[in-house]
């Protein structure tokens, strides 16, 4: 099942081992939502000595949300020093909805016989689109301290639609009687989950010629490492959509569902005990 949107995902490194990965960093949060929810009762008397109650609720709730990140790598050159070698650049937008009904019904026949029927229904839809901007080095060249020029770089732009969506629904019921000394309670409960990714895409574009790349970085600050291209003119080639070409593209569906049943009884009942009496 694809991962939760938001959360921090390693590409894996085709490149040397001696990579390491450090947590994302300059997170930036910009949240916008909009939530909306509503509950009714009904709750009358049907006639005298008989009684019917209605509860029934609602909600819906809509979340937008935007993140922003920077997930950089770092390698280790012959001598250990600690170098950039990618930048992950990324930017999520979530578009998260959670809606979902409940209710119950209770019927008294009298005040020693009811019967009842509850239940409830929810649905998440955990969506959202990830965008990627990637850059790597293919090489180090005149490395000093904490700067250096990273060449034969490597460009990947990558949209990402999520789709998973997840439902939830449970149904209860039962009653109570009663007779005398005599007492019954039974109930039965169904349960049940669906879980589905529909049109769950990926696609990567790479930019077509990167022999020519070279960046200068700066790891003077280690939490937050910077790349600068050489001038102008490669900096305006690697932002043109037009110089990229689509490298892969996968789509995934799946459903996964399940159901559990629960039926239970319990009664009671006076109970004789013989007292002898002391002679």
């Amino acid at each position: 099942m694809p991962s939760a949107i938001g959360e921090s995902r390693h590409q894996e490194s085709r490149r040397a081992s001696t990579r390491l990965r450090r947590p994302a960093v300059w997170t930036h949060v910009t949240p916008e939502s909009r939530r909306h929810a509503g509950q009714s009762d009904l709750r009358r008397p049907l006639w005298r000595g008989r009684s019917i109650g209605v509860l029934i609720g609602g909600s819906l709730d809509r979340n937008n949300r935007v993140i922003n990140d920077v997930e950089p790598s770092w390698s280790v050159d012959s001598t250990g020093r600690s170098l950039p070698v990618e930048w992950s650049q990324r930017d999520y937008l979530y578009y998260r909805t959670r809606e979902g009904v409940g209710g119950s019904f209770d019927y008294r026949f009298n005040d020693h016989s009811r019967v009842f029927l509850k239940g409830m229904w929810s649905l998440f839809k955990n969506h959202g689109t990830r965008y990627v901007y990637d850059i790597a080095t293919g090489s180090d060249s005149a490395g000093v301290g904490m700067t250096g020029y990273g060449t034969g770089a490597s460009l990947t732009r990558e949209v990402q639609v999520r789709t998973p969506t997840e439902q939830l629904w449970g149904l209860t019921a039962g009653g109570r009687q009663e007779r005398g000394a005599w007492l019954l309670d039974y109930s039965a409960n169904f349960a049940g989950t669906r879980q589905s990714v529909r049109d769950y895409r990926s696609s990567a574009f790479v930019y077509a010629d990167t022999s020519s790349f070279t960046f200068r970085y700066d790891a003077s600050n280690s939490e937050m490492p910077r790349y600068q291209y050489l001038n102008a003119a490669q900096a305006a080639l690697a932002n043109t959509p037009a110089n990229y070409v689509l490298d892969g593209y996968d789509a995934s569906n799946g459903l996964s569902t399940g159901v559990t049943s629960v039926v239970s009884s319990a009664r009671s009942w006076p109970t004789h005990s013989a007292v002898t009496p002391a002679h």
